[in-house]
């Protein structure tokens, strides 16, 4: 994942966040890129961001998220808050509206039920997740690299995407606007014949003419005809 695009990733949490009307301070930030990047290889078998996971204090750190939050400048603010505790914090904030409408929606789905799914919780609860629930930091080493590896990989939700130039998905939209527009019902296809099919026809006439016998070969026994005038009677 490029840096850019890492970069609208943290812009976006932060705005989703914002307008949720809830606090994007920065361990709640990398938790959810975390959680972001275990989801995605659950169903890709690779990260989203590309980030090198550690085992560090507070659970999974990166140490280009530094980089990348200083790097986006104004396009983020700074403001202190205080928790619930009387601990004083930093929030960001977003300078505007964010989009992810690069990655498709299938994944921008898939993070915007993560970032709704853990926004309200409380951090506590948030990092017992991650600590406990979350399979690269079960059996981790402090400071090491997390192994993605370890997730249980979601073959029903497996998928392959096919990356479709704009212009030729525009085309195909198109395309199958107009096929609905002069839809008809499909006339019933006539049947193909071929030399199996009127060999086998053959072969059901021969064995018809054999049991088909003309009638002045035929001999009815006195008695059965007897029997049957009895039943006209």
């Amino acid at each position: 994942m490029s840096q850019n695009l890492l970069q609208k990733l943290i812009l976006y949490i932060v705005d989703q966040l914002n307008d949720l009307e809830t606090t994007a301070y920065k361990t709640k930030i990398v938790k959810l890129l975390y959680l972001i990047d275990v989801e995605y290889y659950r169903t890709y078998q690779q990260t989203l961001t590309g980030l090198e996971w550690i085992y560090y204090y507070y659970g999974p750190y990166a140490y280009a998220l530094e980089r990348g939050l200083e790097d986006l400048g104004f396009l983020l603010t700074k403001e202190s808050f205080r928790t619930q505790d009387g601990k004083q914090g930093m929030a960001y904030k977003a300078s505007g509206p964010q989009d992810l409408d690069d990655l498709g929606f299938a994944k921008k789905a898939k993070i915007d039920r993560i970032i709704k799914h853990w926004a309200f919780e409380d951090t506590e609860d948030l990092l017992d997740f991650v600590y406990t629930d979350t399979e690269p930091m079960r059996g981790a080493v402090f400071g090491e690299m997390l192994d993605f590896s370890k997730i249980e990989i979601d073959r029903a939700r497996y998928v392959r995407e096919l990356s479709i130039p704009q212009e030729k998905l525009t085309a195909l939209r198109e395309r199958f606007r107009t096929r609905q527009l002069t839809r008809h019902e499909p006339l019933t296809p006539s049947p193909r014949y071929d030399a199996v099919f009127f060999e086998g026809m053959g072969i059901l006439d021969s064995e018809d003419e054999d049991l088909l016998l003309p009638a002045s070969s035929v001999t009815i026994p006195s008695d059965v005809l007897q029997a049957l005038l009895n039943q006209t009677e």
